[in-house]
This record gives structure tokens, C-alpha cells and sequence, in this order.
């Protein structure tokens, strides 16, 4: 078994993040992205009657220009980037694309292989979206339907088009952290966003000042 580096890697990022102004409760949450972007489905929590797998959606919430939303998420994400067979998103792109994205995670097995080291096709992604405005359409519901069922890492997501007929995509799993704004929020988020599910599913983290200045 390969030594650990570190005995508690979340513990050991918010120390190696000393230098930020961002608060900890946001470079924590970043953190958990990318431990979650790290485990996919390869680790999960047997309920019995449903799995519970380790994928997140995480959004910084903060007023443009008061914290550094964007630098805090990819502080941490990059990290994630150095781990091989780890796939993301585009930062900008349609639904259909990020859809297109999932069914090549799927036909490449997503990267991975089961936790009892039996082949298994997945189809398991990050998305990283410091601007999320930018990778959610709001009046898309197909998308926002989309993206509350993907949440569930079911066994299959069945994709149906007007000209290519159905695909099924097996073993979703689906990270996201993004960055936004509270007005954006109030624009964007609608009722479909809010009392459709998607929200329910998201963890807000809201911040109005720096931790410290430097």
C-alpha cells in the first residue's frame, strides 16, 4: 500500500490556502468538489434502498468583485486536473453538447472501473463553471430536468432525440461547482429552479466579505 502524504487531505488544503482571502467555508466546499470529482461512483454508501454516491453540486454565491469566486474554484479543481482519467466539462457549451460530452464518458467507460474491479461502463464527469451563468440555462428546463435527475447518479439517463431516436447513457455521475451572483440568482432562478428540485440539490455557499486582505 502506497504511504499517505497526508492524513486528512481537506484539512491539509484549507492549511495549504492560508495565503487566500477567501473565507474557509468556501475554500472547504471546493475542496469537497474535488475529492468528490476525485472518488466518482468508485466509492458510495449502501442504503439499502437507494446508493448515496459523493458527487456534489456546490455554488459560490458573492457579489461581483468581493470575492474571488473564480480563483478560490479553480485553486481547487486544479488540483483535481493533475489526477489522471479525470474528465470535465467544457466551461461553455450547450445542452446538447454537455449531453454529448456524457455519452463519450460512456463509451470510454468514464475512465474508471467499478469498485469490485469488474469492467463497468460509466459515465462520470466534473463540471467546472467559475461563471455559471455562463453553463446553466435557466429557460431550458430540459436542462434543468436534466441536470436535477443527473444529481441522482441513476443507473441510466435516457436521451431522447428528435432524430437520432434514444441513447441511454449507464452510471451517471455528475460534480459541479460553479460561481455566481445574488442578482443573478433572483433573475435566473425561477420556480422550475427552485421548486423543481435542482435547488434542493445544490448547496449555496454565500459569502459578503473577504476573510482577510492582502
Amino acid at each position: 500500500m502506497n504511504h499517505r502524504i497526508h492524513r486528512d487531505w481537506l484539512a491539509s488544503f484549507l492549511e495549504y490556502s492560508q495565503d487566500s482571502e477567501t473565507p474557509f467555508k468556501m475554500l472547504y466546499w471546493c475542496g469537497v468538489a474535488a475529492i468528490a470529482g476525485a472518488l466518482r461512483r468508485n466509492v458510495y454508501l449502501d442504503q439499502g434502498r437507494y446508493i448515496l454516491y459523493p458527487n456534489f453540486y456546490i455554488l459560490l454565491v458573492a457579489r461581483a468583485g468581493v470575492i474571488q469566486k473564480s480563483t478560490t474554484i479553480n485553486h481547487a479543481l486544479d488540483l483535481l486536473k493533475q489526477v489522471p482519467d479525470i474528465f470535465f466539462a467544457p466551461k461553455s457549451c450547450t445542452w446538447e453538447a454537455f449531453i454529448e460530452e456524457l455519452e463519450k464518458m460512456h463509451s470510454m467507460g468514464g475512465g474508471q472501473l467499478s469498485i469490485n474491479t469488474s469492467l463497468e461502463r460509466k459515465a462520470c464527469i466534473t463540471v467546472v463553471a467559475p461563471e455559471f451563468s455562463v453553463f446553466y440555462d435557466s429557460e431550458n428546463k430540459g436542462m434543468v430536468s436534466a441536470l436535477t435527475d443527473l444529481w441522482d447518479c441513476p443507473t441510466d439517463f435516457r436521451k431522447i432525440t428528435k432524430h437520432h431516436g434514444s441513447n441511454i447513457i449507464e452510471n451517471p455521475c455528475v460534480t459541479l461547482v460553479g460561481g455566481t451572483t445574488p442578482t443573478w440568482m433572483r433573475e435566473a432562478f425561477d420556480n422550475f429552479s427552485r421548486e423543481g428540485g435542482f435547488a434542493s440539490r445544490t448547496i449555496f455557499i454565500h459569502a459578503d466579505q473577504k476573510r482577510q486582505l492582502i
